[in-house]
């Protein structure tokens, strides 16, 4: 690929992480606005922001951590008569398998974070009831949110390391 074409996509997957997300929702309701038909209160609109927040950092980390597979690596394969596609299927998918699975799972865990700020800005969901029972000062459901947010993590977690031991 040109130096160029890397460059401007290196930039379009950079700003998105370093732009706060609550910010960057902000930015994204014209664009929300378009793709849901005017629906930007409730949850369909939700998954537009979360989505383009969410991509570019899964795809960061897995593109560098494909990157620093050794080129000799893919330099003997080749020597063996590999196809491209052979290639990425024993070498890309073999090494990278691991931290492809932990890069899904955190990516997850990164959406769970940025859907209780969507929640509490209209979009539903946990972020919408600590918001509300936040005002009254009601302690005990906010701590039932952040143990459920707690839960849900750890479940993501623990079926990560699963799924690792297994392959």
């Amino acid at each position: 690929m040109p130096r160029i074409v890397n460059f401007l996509l290196d930039l379009i997957f950079y700003i998105p992480q370093r732009i706060p997300y609550l910010v960057w929702m902000v930015l994204l309701i014209p664009i929300t606005h378009k793709i849901t038909q005017g629906r930007v209160e409730n949850y369909l609109a939700a998954i537009v922001p979360l989505t383009l927040a969410a991509l570019p950092f899964f795809i960061q980390h897995v593109s560098k951590h494909l990157k620093s597979i050794s080129p000799s690596l893919l330099q003997t394969t080749m020597s063996y008569g590999a196809t491209y596609w052979q290639q990425i299927q024993t070498v890309y998918f073999g090494e990278g398998r691991n931290a492809i699975v932990e890069y899904i799972a955190r990516t997850f865990i990164l959406l769970i974070g940025f859907s209780t700020i969507v929640g509490a800005l209209g979009g539903g969901g946990l972020g919408q009831v600590a918001l509300q029972y936040s005002k009254d000062f009601q302690l005990n459901p906010l701590l039932l949110v952040a143990g459920i947010l707690f839960l849900v993590t750890l479940m993501v977690e623990s079926t990560t390391k699963l799924i690792l031991k297994k392959y």
